[in-house]
């Protein structure tokens, strides 16, 4: 054995013996830290050391202690390497080490591995917690660590097109993304078609993001106006909490976007989106409209663009955080500028799900969940299906573990009840039979639905003792009923297959007769978990018929609020901010003091731009009257002619689904240092 072999072993030993000295508990407090921080500093010395040292070679070990230092320093200079190589593929081929013990022939998921292993066996217990003097909090935040760790994001498994490739090949993704209108791959003849014309000055294709892939087709936001920052704020225990914030100028097309909306006018909307074409709630409102015409792929690109005016704006930090290992940073679901994120991603899972991208659809899930844990989306109703459909069951199984120490899910969950029964029959356990029964006897009325949709017989004296309210009363909240119907009404798919099915049909029949009325108890959430059960049958894109049943389920109170529900931010939280004049602040008096005639002719005229030249606006102009007139002429701040001529343009620039051309003419019409009169337009609408 040689010298540094033996020195080694003995260095773990006094290891050894100095941990089982700290776990007596016969020391006094002062002298129990001093222990504390010994061992965990000989510990993490340890582990790497152990890593940096070769392990001996098999053959002329027992002569290594009679070379002398120099002969073995000019030995070890000249064949290290050499040496190096041969003991790992000895070790990798026939003996019991898997990969090298050297820290410069270790990959990073061996180097990983072995970390791993070193690590878990200084684990620290609630039993052990107390010997060692490591703080209570430690033991106790520990499954919220876990459980951001689970949410982490795969920003590979964030694209659609990716998940497609790997299921149906290269003709999926091209019939992909001709619905979704875009055209990446253009032959030379392509090269000038309107669609990728200055594509290549477009500064969106330079930028790296991670929620969305630009496309040449938008207009570039740095020569628009997004009017969109991001703040954090620090919580308890250092949590940071980041935040949209609207500039002055966004709050004013806020404000006019709310009367497009109540003027229930889509060409309004089209307006408004040619002068502000990166207006969040504008997208989403005509990625609705889009969506209800049936035209899903131009639905997806409305939100794409929302996602990409958002992250743009968003703060470095919480970008990059978006794949961190901890999971993605938290945001302020309270705070109205916010909202619109969580609308806009909950959408986007539910087209994933209509395209039968699962994995991907789940993956946007981690990440709604993972901004606010208390669940104001009810993304947790879509966990349970997308989990099993993408093969998820470990994971599902890791969350369940982790969301019942913490919060008790499965008391009120059926979705992830049963579920969890599907993901541990799907890895073999011994225990899904016994996880069924018990997810049968803690909400039966799913058990019995399921079974009506199966067509599996249910004892008579079991429905009558356990029977369908069908709506909300004060004294019957029946949740249950509501989720017992959602989760049938996406999972029913799965419980049909055929080895499913006869699995379903022999436990249930077991467990009928165990099933007790008296002693069943609803278990109902906290409020907030609630709302964002509502909000979810609000936003999630249902069959009109089975939304109108589920909405039964709703309160009163919910289901019809003063005003009603507004489609850009339903069910606002109740001690949260909203779009009303303390959002509006010190925008609201000079909108209020333009009201009336001036106001609304120019809101009319900004909806006629929309097919106009501008030549054609200067036409326009003669038949206004004179008060708007001077409005629209006075100069807020005079432009150079380039940015005069690119605003203009911009202006005017096509969306989707539009077909307007802007002649040269046009486009070159503003001159000198005066702005053009669309510019004009906009400073009279927006100017400060």
């Amino acid at each position: 054995m040689s010298r540094r072999l033996h020195r080694r072993q003995q260095r773990q030993l006094e290891e050894l013996g100095e941990l089982q000295h700290a776990l007596s508990g016969k020391e006094d407090a002062s002298s129990e830290q001093i222990n504390n921080i010994h061992k965990s500093r000989s510990t993490a010395s340890s582990v790497f050391a152990a890593l940096s040292l070769d392990e001996p070679d098999d053959h002329g070990q027992e002569n290594a202690d009679d070379i002398g230092d120099g002969e073995k320093a000019a030995m070890q200079t000249q064949s290290g390497s050499k040496k190096s190589k041969k003991n790992n593929k000895k070790k990798k081929k026939g003996s019991g080490q898997p990969y090298s013990t050297h820290v410069d022939d270790m990959s990073l998921e061996e180097m990983s591995d072995v970390i791993a292993k070193s690590t878990e066996q200084f684990k620290v217990t609630p039993n052990t917690a107390q010997d060692l003097g490591v703080a209570d909090a430690t033991c106790k935040h520990a499954p919220s660590l876990v459980l951001r760790a689970l949410l982490a994001l795969d920003s590979s498994h964030l694209d659609p097109a990716h998940e497609l490739r790997r299921q149906f090949g290269a003709s999926a993704i091209k019939a992909y993304e001709r619905e979704k209108g875009s055209s990446i791959t253009s032959s030379r003849s392509g090269a000038r078609n309107r669609d990728n014309r200055g594509a290549h000055f477009n500064s969106n294709l330079r930028v790296r993001t991670v929620l969305t892939t630009p496309k040449p087709t938008w207009p570039d936001l740095n020569r628009s106006f997004v009017g969109m920052s991001m703040s954090a704020n620090e919580r308890d225990q250092g949590v940071r909490v980041y935040s949209w914030e609207h500039s002055r100028a966004y709050k004013q097309a806020q404000f006019q976007f709310s009367q497009a909306v109540a003027s229930f006018d889509t060409q309004s909307l089209v307006a408004l989106l040619r002068v502000f074409p990166w207006h969040v709630d504008t997208l989403l409102q005509l990625s609705a409209v889009s969506r209800y015409q049936g035209d899903l792929g131009q639905a997806s690109d409305f939100i794409d663009r929302a996602l990409f005016a958002m992250e743009r704006s968003a703060a470095s930090t919480f970008v990059s955080g978006l794949t961190s290992q901890t999971g993605p940073p938290m945001c302020d679901f309270l705070r109205a500028e916010n909202r619109a994120f969580w609308l806009a991603v909950h959408r986007n899972i539910d087209l994933y799900g209509r395209k039968g991208t699962w994995r991907t659809a789940l993956e946007w899930c981690k990440l709604l969940f993972a901004l606010d844990t208390s669940d104001p989306h009810g993304i947790l109703l879509w966990m349970d299906f997308l989990a099993i459909k993408s093969r998820q069951e470990k994971w599902l199984l890791e969350l369940t573990d982790v969301l019942q120490e913490l919060h008790g899910i499965l008391d009120w969950s059926i979705g992830l009840s049963y579920a969890r029964t599907l993901a541990l029959r799907a890895i073999g356990a011994s225990q899904a039979d016994q996880a069924l029964a018990s997810a049968i006897i803690r909400h039966p009325h799913a058990a019995i639905l399921l079974a009506d949709k199966l067509q599996v017989d249910v004892p008579p004296e079991v429905v009558r003792a356990f029977p369908m309210h069908g709506a909300y009363t004060s004294t019957h909240p029946a949740l249950n009923e509501l989720l017992a119907h959602l989760y049938v009404h996406r999972s029913l798919s799965v419980w049909k297959e055929a080895n499913t099915l006869a699995w379903f049909r022999e436990v249930a029949t077991q467990t009928w007769p165990s099933l007790d009325a008296s002693a069943y108890r609803e278990s109902l959430p906290e409020s907030s978990t609630r709302m964002g059960v509502y909000r979810h049958l609000v936003v999630a894109d249902l069959p009109e018929a089975q939304q109108r049943q589920l909405l039964r389920y709703v309160p009163p109170e919910v289901r019809n609020p003063p005003g009603g529900i507004d489609t850009f931010d339903p069910l606002p939280p109740s001690n949260g901010s909203r779009f009303d004049e303390t959002y509006y602040g010190s925008v609201l008096p000079a909108i209020t003091q333009r009201g009336g005639g001036p106001h609304n002719a120019l809101w009319e005229l900004l909806q006629r731009l929309q097919n106009l030249g501008v030549h054609d606006v200067q036409e326009l102009l003669e038949h206004v009257d004179d008060r708007t007139r001077d409005m629209l002429m006075q100069v807020v701040e005079p432009v150079p002619a380039d940015e005069a001529e690119d605003d203009a343009a911009a202006s005017l620039n096509d969306i989707d689904g539009v077909d307007d051309e802007i002649s040269e003419d046009d486009a070159g019409h503003a001159s000198g240092e005066q702005p053009s009169l669309l510019q004009r337009a906009w400073n009279a609408l927006w100017g400060t």
